[in-house]
């Protein structure tokens, strides 16, 4: 049957078995196995996500709030990534973000107003709130994520919450780490990711309509200069031509 969904025992096997692949302790012929069933396994987010997509859109019409509502399943190679490199001890079936919704809003007030009406209307359906706008991240990531347990596959999606100036910056580090093999939307103390958090700060400023103080545009100054000098190595050794983006905001 097309997307059926593995057991609770196939999926939590399968993601051992890419960890003990990775590790060089597995045949590739099990590996190509295990791998197969995180394939099936992706492929049952679909619909639920899709459901939540749908009620994202109705919810904002209703309420009147512009909004940019755009939907994703994590890509199998980003999966294997995450179970081998970033959380080597998660359990895929914990994995909360194979299925994503995001939503991207005018003004601070919007994604809080969206949190409140999501608690309010699906508060059983909640798994998980993640508040990196109260509490960023060290790389400058900002965002609300609100994990929903879907019914009637009890599996999870996550929605996202952005400002706009909140999803220009995780564009454009996505981009970068696209661009240049590294993921520097990640924590981390590589020139371009300190830039890149100097550059949350100033967005999140914006967004609070408060001045840019003269320390940060000190830094900024600072960590553009360390950033580019790095660039320049990348760029060469990728052949990438796209430049660091410029603040207009300094």
């Amino acid at each position: 049957m097309q997307n059926q969904l593995p057991t609770r025992k196939q999926v939590k096997k399968a993601g051992s078995r890419i960890r003990a692949y990775h590790r060089g302790d597995l045949p590739h012929h099990d590996y190509e196995l295990a791998l197969r069933v995180v394939e099936q396994y992706r492929a049952c987010f679909s619909s639920p996500t899709v459901n939540v997509n749908n009620w994202l859109r109705r919810y904002a019409r209703d309420v009147g709030l512009p909004v940019k509502v755009s939907q994703r399943l994590k890509k199998v190679p980003t999966i294997i990534e995450k179970l081998t490199a970033r959380e080597t001890t998660l359990n895929l079936l914990t994995m909360h973000d194979i299925g994503g919704c995001r939503v991207v809003l005018d003004d601070l007030e919007s994604p809080r107003l969206f949190e409140a009406s999501t608690k309010d209307r699906r508060q059983s359906q909640i798994l998980r709130v993640l508040d990196y706008v109260e509490i960023p991240r060290i790389s400058g990531y900002r965002a609300v994520h609100i994990v929903l347990k879907t019914q009637p596959s009890g599996l999870p999606v996550e929605v996202q919450l952005r400002t706009q100036s909140m999803h220009e910056w995780a564009e454009t580090s996505e981009g970068f780490s696209k661009d240049l093999g590294r993921n520097f939307k990640q924590d981390g103390d590589h020139p371009v990711q300190e830039f890149l958090a100097v550059v949350a700060d100033i967005y999140f400023l914006t967004d609070m309509k408060k001045p840019i103080p003269h320390d940060l545009q000190k830094r900024y100054s600072e960590t553009l200069s360390e950033a580019r000098r790095s660039m320049h190595v990348l760029r060469a050794a990728q052949g990438v031509q796209q430049e660091l983006p410029l603040d207009e905001r300094i």
